[in-house]
């Protein structure tokens, strides 16, 4: 897509969140809208979860290998309970 076909479009926001973004832009090395665009995406872009995989026959046999596994199976579970959050603000209410 080429600059001249994006529409511009204006944004109010409180200067003190335009300095932090604009601090957080320049750390990052980007424009203050590419930073505005980058954080955008992120926040409608579902995150990427590898697949859940049962423990193979091997890692089952093995103290260390299965501890691997149920640490890479919470870490699935907290960026899919994150996705959840970010996109039900209902979920986890009630519990």
């Amino acid at each position: 897509m080429k600059v001249r076909d994006i529409a511009p479009y204006g944004v109010r926001m409180p200067a003190e969140l335009k300095d932090k973004l604009q601090e957080i832009a320049k750390r990052n090395g980007r424009s203050l809208n590419s930073e505005i665009v980058k954080i955008l995406e992120e926040y409608v872009t579902p995150p990427k979860i590898e697949d859940l995989k049962a423990p193979t026959a091997e890692q089952l046999q093995s103290f260390e290998e299965m501890q691997k596994w149920t640490s890479d199976v919470a870490e699935k579970i907290k960026q899919m309970d994150r996705a959840f959050r970010k996109n039900f603000p209902d979920y986890g209410e009630g519990e």
